[in-house]
């Protein structure tokens, strides 16, 4: 079991109860879950650890194995967190028309539990980022950021979705006191992957202002951050950001060596649309006009 799902099955006892049943209780309460839901439980477990290894395809099957299983149960709470997981491997995979089919069948559903609502609400308004339709996207993160602080868990990760939003829009300074906030709370609930994605927002808000060499200092705690967390995608967007901020302040020579470990990174996991991502913005380095462009966002891709 990896450092990075460790992380992950840590946010998620506290969101789902399908998954703490299996992850975070004594064997006498696991014995007590019907063999139907904790087969289901597990595919949905399978299906996170292969999502964020990038194996969308195999992800895709234990999730929907997970749905039906959940389903012929009319377990909606294991139902609803099956559609999460399909929406958001959809999402990751660049497939926004399947990831909004699948959470719209979840919001159908009774999202009783507050933890599990304002996950259900939150990649909602992730799929609106991905639309760009950035007044639903702020309007469902702020949904999931008021249950999140009622039940006090994971207030830092729907404040990074609210900073991420503002950063889109352009308000730079509304977006930096959330991301700030963010930090601060993430920090306190020991959120690694997402104390990187606050620090990344800071570092995408000072690029934006001009602000390079505090933008490397943030990106290069952000790094640090998810190389310990060990998820690709936000490596790889931190690689990313870090090569665009050296190109802007004319170090040529640093950014080309960043934005190559990011085509290292993500040709070493058969990540062809990453790669080829990579290997057009080289390409785009060697042009003249190549300090011109304008910065990978990284804040989306998650």
């Amino acid at each position: 079991m990896t450092s990075a799902y460790l992380v992950f099955v840590t946010r998620v006892l506290l969101l789902m109860v399908v998954i703490l049943l299996l992850a975070g209780c004594s064997s006498v309460i696991v014995k007590q879950i019907p063999q139907t839901r904790l087969l289901a439980i597990r595919h949905n477990q399978k299906g996170v650890a292969e999502t964020r290894k990038g194996n969308t395809k195999e992800a895709l099957k234990d999730f929907n194995e997970a749905l039906k299983l959940h389903g012929a149960i009319e377990d909606f709470d294991g139902m609803i967190t099956s559609l999460i997981n399909l929406a958001r491997a959809h999402r990751i995979h660049r497939d926004v028309a399947a990831a909004r089919a699948a959470l719209d069948k979840a919001l159908l559903l009774p999202a009783e539990r507050p933890p599990l609502a304002a996950e259900l609400f939150f990649e909602n308004a992730k799929i609106y980022l991905a639309e760009n339709n950035l007044q639903s996207a702020g309007e469902w993160a702020r949904r999931s950021h008021e249950i999140s602080r009622e039940v006090g868990v994971n207030i830092g990760r729907s404040g990074n979705l609210i900073a991420t939003v503002l950063l889109r829009r352009g308000l730079f300074n509304d977006a930096r006191a959330e991301a700030e906030h963010a930090l601060e709370a993430n920090r306190e609930q020991r959120l690694v992957e997402e104390e990187a994605t606050s620090l990344r927002l800071l570092g995408e808000i000072d690029f934006a202002g001009g602000r390079y060499d505090t933008a490397l200092a943030a990106l290069t705690e952000a790094l640090a951050l998810d190389k310990t967390a060990g998820v690709r995608r936000n490596i790889s967007t931190d690689l990313r950001l870090l090569g665009a901020v050296y190109l802007k302040k004319g170090e040529h020579d640093s950014a080309v060596k960043y934005f190559k470990r990011s085509l290292e990174l993500n040709l070493s996991a058969d990540d062809r649309d990453a790669a080829a991502f990579d290997r057009a913005r080289l390409d785009e380095i060697s042009k003249p006009a190549a300090a011109q462009s304008p910065p990978v966002s990284g804040s989306t891709v998650r």
